[in-house]
């Protein structure tokens, strides 16, 4: 048995793929996975595609829906659209909401044209229990993702998959959150120095997806 660690130039590359030729409408393929509130989820797409110049293909729709498979607070899907500047598909998901609602992705009049073995990327973003940011107990369930508690003491969360590489380790690097992580007896010089952004792989938000035909 190979008990040797993965190397991190594997780890980097870690991404998934999407099938967009003949009958892709017919298949319900894997884009991403998590876990938010003790849930992990994974999120399913259908895509519809046509033939575009240049030997690419032209996404004519895509259809998300998701799969909670162990967890007691269901994750739903919000919405979805395309970020032309950003060049990203963004998608909104929930805790408990209807795990059965699929969305369409609005491309909101861009048009996706893709070529063999051409990145495809998702961005996820999680929206609050409550719609007030003053009542994180709206819903008679505390909102762990963004609140910590400490008896009548709640405070907000620092949401580090939020946070790019560079404020990630600005934040770490700060005096009293240092002292802090290390009276724990962590050290996080090697944990600076390795941080990564894309998933499947090494972080949760962002996934990378290879297009193939």
């Amino acid at each position: 048995m190979n008990t040797n660690p993965i190397d991190k130039a594997t780890l980097e590359n870690m991404i998934t793929s999407i099938y967009l030729g003949p009958k892709c409408e017919e298949l319900n393929q894997f884009v991403y996975a998590s876990q938010l509130y003790g849930t992990f989820f994974c999120v399913y797409g259908i895509f519809e595609a046509s033939d575009a110049s240049g030997g690419k293909k032209r996404i004519d729709k895509i259809t998300l829906n998701v799969l909670n498979y162990k967890g007691t607070i269901n994750v739903g899907l919000i919405s979805s659209y395309y970020d032309k500047k950003q060049k990203v598909i963004v998608l909104n998901v929930k805790g408990m909401s209807d795990p059965s609602k699929t969305i369409e992705v609005d491309f909101q009049g861009n048009v996706i044209e893709i070529g063999k073995k051409e990145e495809l990327k998702l961005y996820r973003q999680l929206y609050r229990l409550s719609s007030a940011k003053a009542d994180p107990d709206k819903h008679f369930a505390f909102d762990t993702e963004y609140y910590g508690r400490d008896g009548e003491l709640m405070f907000p969360k620092i949401r580090y998959e939020q946070l790019t590489e560079g404020e990630i380790k600005e934040n770490l690097k700060d005096k009293i959150n240092l002292a802090r992580i290390q009276s724990q007896g962590n050290d996080i010089t090697d944990q600076l120095r390795e941080i990564s952004l894309r998933a499947p792989g090494r972080r949760c938000v962002p996934t990378t997806m290879i297009a193939r035909f």
